[in-house]
């Protein structure tokens, strides 16, 4: 897909024609588009984000593997916490200002 960026009448990555046209200007070779969803194959403008360099890519791409690893763990916890919870509410067990319910001690 060409395009008047393309000075060198190379053609133009769809995602960075995309992003140059919501912006008004051709880009810069520095700057980065990044797919924030990870999927190169979704071009939809609010899956793009410009970046100014590669450096700034990497650097928001660990971070944002990073942070899809903590909401891993925190759904795993909170899985695990509502199951402990269950379980001690069947053995009797319960913070009855949390529960509503009597405290039974065995």
């Amino acid at each position: 897909m060409a395009h008047k960026c393309a000075a060198s009448g190379f053609a133009v990555l769809e995602h960075r024609l995309i992003m140059a046209e919501h912006i008004g200007r051709c880009l810069e070779p520095w700057e980065v588009v990044h797919h924030i969803d990870g999927n190169n194959c979704n071009n939809d403008l609010s899956n793009l984000l410009l970046l100014p360099h590669r450096a700034m890519h990497s650097a928001y791409t660990l971070l944002q593997v990073e942070l899809r690893k903590l909401e891993a763990r925190v759904t795993l916890l909170e899985a695990e916490n509502a199951l402990l919870q269950r379980q001690l509410e069947s053995a009797g067990y319960g913070n009855p200002e949390l529960s509503g319910g009597d405290n039974v001690t065995s």
